[in-house]
């Protein structure tokens, strides 16, 4: 996930990315992977699905918006830490999902994080409705 990021990686994880058959110039075939494993979504533990998102959101790519927008979605109706994860994720993105005045937010406020996940996703279907 580190590469798929662009992330410096340690000697001990090359290694591993050696052993289980990547190369340094595979990052974007392993984010194409993280892709697909993220519309799978529930068959993946929470872990996982939260790591996965915000390894896939250092790559920054605007396309991936319509995707991390659907993850957001069905994760606030399924796991709320993952959800938070998202939120994270795409304000690292550049987009603005947590209100200013909660200084950043925080996991434990689901409510909030809840709020301001939803008013996002009703800003951005209002901005790309015809």
């Amino acid at each position: 996930m580190a590469r798929a990021a662009g992330e410096h990686l340690t000697r001990q994880e090359l290694d591993e990315i050696a052993w289980a058959g990547y190369r340094s110039e595979d990052a974007g075939r392993i984010a194409g992977e993280l892709r697909s494993a993220l519309r799978a979504g529930a068959a993946y533990d929470a872990r996982y699905r939260s790591r996965a998102w915000q390894a896939l959101a250092r790559r920054r790519d605007p396309a991936d918006l319509p995707l991390f927008r659907a993850g957001l979605r069905e994760e606030l109706g399924r796991d709320s830490g993952v959800a938070w994860a998202l939120m994270v994720a795409l304000e690292e993105m550049g987009e603005s999902v947590i209100s200013p005045g909660r200084g950043g937010g925080a996991l434990w406020e689901e409510d909030a994080n809840r709020e301001d996940a939803e008013a996002y996703l009703r800003r951005v279907e209002v901005r790309s409705d015809p």
